[in-house]
């Protein structure tokens, strides 16, 4: 990760030879977000912020409102590194609030995904499940990797823990399906894994 972050340290640096239009200008806004959500790889949230935030400085001065979403999340992540769950829990809810007004699904299903992480962290199942099924829910342009296999197992795996194995075997199910049409190898291996426990 730190030779990436260099990387997108030299591609900001040529950027800022070129002109200040709307196509290089969200280019800028990309890099520091993606500065920031390598930081986070690299364990150094306060660094991430702080180049997230320029990137939200840029984005709010040149009126790009809707790269703000995917900023918003990684904001969110790297306050949930620092243990600051009241500002990682707003970041994430104005990333589906942006996503939601400027219908961005493909960044949407980013802080659903964030959102249940954060309350698998804190053991709370309930509350997890609330959102990764928001995710899986969502269709159209999406990764789905993100939103159907990764939220199938991460499922599959918290209603083991329940006990709920009919929904364990669902998720694992939904998750093998995805895997397969994917060609996951690692999706199928932990999606059999989730329906030989359910169904043992």
């Amino acid at each position: 990760y730190d030779q990436a972050v260099s990387y997108l340290f030299l591609a900001l640096h040529t950027l800022e030879k070129k002109p200040n239009d709307s196509v290089f200008v969200k280019l800028k806004i990309t890099l520091y977000n993606d500065i920031g959500s390598m930081l986070q790889y690299l364990n150094r949230p306060d660094k991430a912020i702080y180049y997230l935030s320029i990137g939200e400085q840029l984005a709010k001065s040149k009126k790009q409102f809707p790269t703000l979403a995917s900023l918003y999340v990684n904001f969110g992540n790297a306050y949930r590194q620092k243990d600051d769950w009241t500002r990682s829990w707003a970041y994430l809810h104005q990333a589906v609030s942006l996503a939601n007004k400027y219908q961005n699904l493909f960044v949407l299903q980013v802080p659903y995904l964030s959102l249940s992480n954060g309350f698998i962290t804190k053991d709370e199942s309930d509350s997890a499940i609330f959102w990764l099924k928001k995710a899986t829910a969502l269709t159209g342009n999406l990764n789905p990797y993100m939103s159907k296999a990764m939220s199938g197992i991460t499922l599959g795996n918290i209603y083991l823990d329940k006990n709920d194995v009919k929904q364990a075997a669902l998720y694992g199910e939904k998750a093998l399906a995805q895997g397969l049409a994917l060609q996951a190898p690692q999706t199928v291996c932990l999606a059999h894994e989730i329906l030989s426990k359910a169904y043992s």
